[in-house]
């Protein structure tokens, strides 16, 4: 069920494809000598089911793989995110010692420094997958969705080169679904903040249409703003949960391997 799921997904908007190894892990953990067989079925009709929604999806549309060009120019694209104020607050400086070599040298430059804090932040879990790939731990089904939460925010605020209000609605209905499972404080502040990135963007942006007539979604200014005004909190909470390798409140892992148990 899962592998026709992410394939209506993936072809509505890419980004679920990150959520892929994760369902893959989740699969492998459950394999063993036993269920092998029943395992491996499952996983054969869920790629078919996959499959047909690819074909079925893309039969309008396929032109060869010239399709995907939008794809690689959008990823290019530096609007609102921190690659985006990075770049373009340094860019009159490298212009200046560099010359026409300086949009080389400066998206290396960011580049290294986003990978550098999104390696940091997702370090714990880089471990963590290791033991599972060689079956040294098991998961709960809950904390399979703290990973996807977890990835997908450091992908998202990280390592995106933009970042709009709508794109909340790929971590808010994963924090909803923790925060009913779980009472842990970090996932219950982050997604309360980032439901409310819309109001701080969409309120700013038609003021500063209607009174300079310029559109905020260009302008340097704005980047700053929206950015440290939806990511500032969340990441600070992040790197503080990060320091107990993104484990449950003390208080709330009593009750949770209490439900565990039950």
């Amino acid at each position: 069920l899962v592998m026709p799921c992410l394939a209506i997904g993936i072809w509505s908007k890419f980004i679920p494809i990150f959520m892929v190894p994760w369902f893959a892990l989740w699969w492998w953990q459950d394999v063993d000598r036993n269920n092998w067989y029943k395992q491996v079925g499952g996983i054969f009709a869920g790629l078919s089911l996959g499959a047909v929604v690819t074909y079925v999806a893309w039969l309008p549309y396929w032109t060869g793989w010239g399709v995907f060009k939008s794809l690689i120019i959008q990823s290019k694209w530096a609007v609102i995110s921190y690659f985006a104020i990075i770049y373009y607050s340094l860019k009159p400086i490298f212009s200046w010692f560099l010359n026409e070599n300086a949009h080389w040298y400066l998206t290396r430059f960011v580049h290294v420094i986003l990978l550098t804090a999104a390696v940091y932040l997702f370090w714990p879990y880089i471990k963590k997958v290791i033991n599972l790939i060689f079956k040294k731990e098991k998961w709960q089904d809950v904390d399979y969705i703290i990973a996807i939460f977890v990835s997908m925010f450091i992908y998202l605020f990280i390592w995106q080169k933009s970042f709009w209000p709508w794109y909340g609605a790929w971590l808010i209905p994963l924090g909803i679904i923790l925060s009913l499972r779980l009472e842990d404080s970090y996932i219950r502040k982050i997604t309360i903040w980032l439901s409310l990135s819309p109001l701080t963007f969409y309120a700013v942006w038609i003021i500063n249409w209607m009174v300079f007539k310029m559109d905020g979604g260009s302008q340097l200014w704005f980047y700053y703003y929206f950015v440290l005004t939806v990511s500032a909190y969340p990441l600070y909470l992040l790197c503080q949960w990060r320091r107990s390798d993104y484990l449950l409140d003390d208080q709330n892992a009593v009750s949770y391997e209490a439900g565990i148990k039950k």
